[in-house]
């Protein structure tokens, strides 16, 4: 199996999420994490820079991004200067905690 078929077959048996934590990303396996967390600290990254990232090319890049997104660990932005497409890690949402100030 090469890398790009390993990358499907692990995003594959991930849950499905509405979002991650920075947790949730350093409990991914390995390279997933590693680019996970390249990308929190980016910001968001191109197709080409993504590839640049897992170390392979820009076209299966985008469909590792992808199948990340349908698993709800990345969201698809589109590029507003000049078209194209980005890539971020979608954050969960923190709930709300309910404790009282008044200890």
């Amino acid at each position: 199996m090469d890398r790009f078929d390993n990358l499907h077959h692990e995003i594959s048996e991930l849950e499905p999420v509405e979002g991650t934590t920075p947790l949730g990303v350093a409990m991914l396996p390995e390279p997933l994490n590693k680019v996970l967390q390249r990308l929190i600290r980016q910001g968001a990254m191109s197709a080409e820079e993504l590839a640049e990232a897992m170390e392979t090319t820009p076209e299966e890049a985008q469909h590792v991004g992808e199948h990340l997104a349908s698993k709800g660990y990345l969201r698809i932005d589109e590029k507003e200067d000049e078209g194209g497409i980005v890539f971020r890690v979608y954050l969960a949402r923190m709930r709300r905690q309910n404790i009282t100030l008044d200890l």
